[in-house]
């Protein structure tokens, strides 16, 4: 596999815990916009929501079957670079690119900085 069984044994230590679903829960519903945020952190919330263009070259892979972050959130975001800008997008492979298919990562990344 893509993970060590220490890294899936200490992980799952956080999964043995009275409100870890209801935590988790809330905070991908609240990153998808579904639930609200704690007031304590409004400032922080709309810092993160000014978004400026960034001026390095840059690279964004993607997995096409990402369940967390939808593949379709990274399309259409060539306006938030000012460099040259691409994005790969990667099948068969989900969240973690440089886990689950490496050497595909390490084929891209060489690319693009050899360009």
């Amino acid at each position: 596999g893509w993970y060590t069984q220490q890294e899936f044994d200490e992980t799952a230590l956080a999964f043995d815990h009275p409100d870890w679903s209801a935590v988790t829960l809330h905070s991908y519903q609240h990153r998808w916009g579904h639930a609200q945020g704690d007031p304590r952190y409004d400032e922080q919330e709309r810092k993160l929501t000014q978004v400026s263009a960034l001026d390095v070259p840059t690279l964004v892979l993607h997995g096409e079957v990402d369940g967390v972050n939808p593949v379709q959130s990274s399309s259409g975001q060539e306006h938030l670079f000012l460099n040259r800008y691409e994005r790969v997008t990667l099948p068969g492979v989900g969240h973690f690119p440089s886990r689950e298919d490496a050497p595909r990562v390490v084929h891209e990344l060489v690319r693009f900085l050899s360009t």
